[in-house]
């Protein structure tokens, strides 16, 4: 059976204390919080939705530039990189106008999330 690690000598069980060091953490930040632009992070869920759209754009970046890089190692050419990047942009350019209509039509919620299935979705079974 594991055992567990001891608690740290003066540190305290009490969910009132740990309350309180929460709360102090947070007001280091509060001078930022006041800013009107960061407003909405003082809500719980804005700010689960802000660090996973955070992650998920590093995720694809990083995902874009190793396959650019692939790319030019295998074939050690700028005019096939380039134009694989093109090809890569046309379902954005081609997707935008129904993206647009569908905006006016869909509640955010719902956007939000079937963007995030299909980007889940569609991740697995990409070539990388």
């Amino acid at each position: 059976m594991p055992e567990f690690p001891q608690e740290k000598a003066g540190a305290s069980s009490d969910p009132a204390e740990a309350v309180n060091a929460s709360v102090s953490r947070w007001r280091l930040f509060e001078p930022l919080l006041r800013l009107r632009a960061l407003e909405a992070l003082r809500y719980r869920e804005f700010r689960l939705l802000w660090y996973g759209q955070v992650f998920t754009s590093m995720a694809t970046w990083m995902d874009s530039i190793a396959r650019g890089w692939l790319i030019y190692e295998l074939t050690d050419s700028s005019f096939q990189l380039g134009l694989v990047r093109g090809v890569q942009a046309i379902p954005t350019l081609l997707l935008s106008p129904i993206a647009g209509t569908a905006a006016d039509l869909y509640s955010r919620k719902t956007q939000i999330l079937i963007a995030q299935i299909v980007e889940v979705c569609s991740m697995p079974g990409s070539p990388s």
